[in-house]
């Protein structure tokens, strides 16, 4: 059934690969919360038992709809959560992992800062790691995400930007964040050439054109399950999406004609991607310069330039 948006009913997007382990728990996690309004599962060309575990829960629960790619093939979850979206009948969307879970209070907060804050865009709460065996923690320990995704105090909508990109303060995993779909107009969806850091990108676009209130902070709402086979463990894989992630939001930020201090927190987080190469900060500009040669005509070349060179004199 439609909702309007002073109906508090939230559409879950669960992209769903190869997760028949978990599949069950993380459903079931969502679908007797009140204010699910419909969860909405993605298969994305599963391997093993998951598209039969959906359609099973499909036929148990009236508000689960299960959708395929039209080609039926894998295309990762930036593709697959857009297809959710795409398909979202309410006016909150919600994500949540196949192998992750909600806990029972998972929108119980939220709830209330859109009731008060009805021009909000977004509200996020803390998401707890928590671990399948002593391998899964020790392999999760050698990455350098926080086993907290919270942040150590309220951060004001306008400082959450700077927050997200200088660190220090923490940050918000995706199975604890609801934003408004209206929003996504505006920021566009997840980017389909990233298949890590997707919701990374995301985050710092609706930070920058949203305004997203810290909801649960210091008491978990969603539980990340770490296991040997998780996707966060692909280290390698992880930096070369960072290096296109940032690539892609400082093309993004040029296009937007983003304030300057945006342009340049994404081409410095960029920087260090590009060390390897022995690229120094100029040397990227020019490079970047080539690739976009509207770059010459943005005041933020001049501004950098300027950065850089009175930097080398001290």
């Amino acid at each position: 059934m439609p909702y309007s948006e002073s109906d508090y009913k939230v559409s879950v997007i669960m992209p769903v690969y190869n997760a028949g382990k978990y599949l069950e728990r993380a459903v079931e996690s969502v679908i007797h919360l009140p204010a699910t309004g419909e969860l909405i599962l993605i298969d994305d060309a599963s391997e093993d038992n998951s598209w039969q575990i959906c359609k099973r829960l499909e036929e148990k629960y009236n508000h689960i709809r299960m959708l395929q790619h039209e080609d039926k093939k894998n295309h990762g979850p930036s593709i697959s959560r857009n297809l959710g979206i795409v398909n979202a009948s309410c006016h909150y969307i919600s994500f949540l992992d196949a192998d992750d879970y909600y806990l029972n209070n998972r929108f119980d907060i939220e709830s209330k800062i859109f009731e008060q804050f009805p021009e909000a865009d977004g509200v996020y709460g803390f998401t707890l790691a928590q671990y399948e065996s002593e391998k899964a923690k020790q392999i999760f320990a050698q990455t350098d995400i926080l086993e907290r995704s919270t942040f150590s105090e309220i951060i004001a909508p306008e400082k959450l930007f700077t927050a997200l990109i200088f660190g220090g303060f923490g940050s918000f995993h995706i199975s604890g964040i609801t934003i408004k779909k209206k929003l996504l107009q505006k920021t566009g969806v997840f980017n389909p050439k990233l298949r890590y850091g997707e919701d990374t990108e995301l985050w710092y676009k609706i930070s920058l054109l949203g305004k997203i209130i810290s909801g649960s902070i210091y008491e978990p709402v969603a539980i990340r399950y770490v296991h040997e086979t998780n996707s966060i463990h692909q280290t390698e894989k992880i930096k070369v999406s960072r290096k296109l992630m940032y690539q892609e939001l400082f093309n993004w930020s040029i296009k937007k004609s983003s304030p300057f201090y945006v342009k340049n927190a994404f081409f410095n987080a960029l920087h260090p991607y590009t060390n390897k190469y022995k690229y120094s900060q100029l040397k990227l500009l020019i490079t970047e310069t080539i690739k976009k040669p509207t770059l010459l005509l943005s005041s933020f070349f001049y501004k950098k330039i300027n950065l850089i060179l009175k930097s080398a004199k001290k």
